[in-house]
């Protein structure tokens, strides 16, 4: 799996990914077939994305009886997808971290002002936790700062953002509002359409997800 940095973000380039994402572009793609798509590109996306943490070591003991020196997986991640999209990332990436907490936040957009309205949330503890923050659609970058806004102000150790589409203004946004975060995206796109939509983009992944 390649990786290349540019306005701020990792796109990663993978076979996989590109494939999963025409099938996420397409407006014929069914809804069944768009979930599993998008929890493919989530599961790639912090495959990549979760190379720098840190792992543990432990002593097992196999079936044949030997001791062994293995790596073990941190108990120090946390998963918070935003409401509704976040949800399908979740899908593909709770396999790879069972028993990782799971925190929520709801947002809203107004389609007038584009400015974002949480109507929901729930956080663990956070601080010195490893928070991977899943918004398949990185647009204005409203809804994702004003959670990364709350999440840096519990001290995490690392804040990472996953996305399948960024638009630039949205990266430039999470820049400036959280700098140190990382962004992995399958591809940034062109930009925002006169909706606040990312063009070409795949439409509401919300909606396209939930069949709504």
């Amino acid at each position: 799996m390649e990786a290349s940095s540019s306005l701020n973000a990792t796109e990663v380039a993978h076979p996989l990914v590109a494939a999963s994402l025409g099938l996420l572009r397409d407006k014929n793609t069914p809804k069944a077939a768009f979930a599993a798509a998008l929890a493919g590109v989530g599961a790639l996306l912090f495959w990549e994305a979760s190379r720098a943490l840190r792992l543990a070591t432990t002593q097992v003991t196999t079936p044949g009886g030997a001791v062994a020196d293995v790596s073990a997986r941190p108990d120090t991640i946390v998963l918070l997808p935003i409401l509704r999209a976040g949800l399908g990332f979740l899908r593909g990436i709770e396999p790879w971290v069972p028993g990782a907490p799971v925190a929520t936040v709801g947002i809203s957009r107004d389609h007038t002002t584009l400015e974002p309205r949480i109507y929901h949330e729930t956080l663990p503890p956070l601080a010195g936790r490893d928070v991977f923050v899943l918004e398949p659609m990185l647009a204005t970058g409203g809804s994702a700062c004003a959670v990364l806004e709350r999440v840096r102000a519990a001290q995490p150790a690392s804040l990472t953002l996953l996305s399948v589409l960024a638009a630039p203004v949205g990266l430039a946004t999470v820049h400036q509002t959280a700098p140190e975060t990382r962004v992995f995206v399958a591809a940034i796109d062109e930009g925002l359409d006169a909706r606040g939509y990312i063009v070409p983009g795949l439409g509401d992944a919300g909606d396209r997800l939930l069949g709504t």
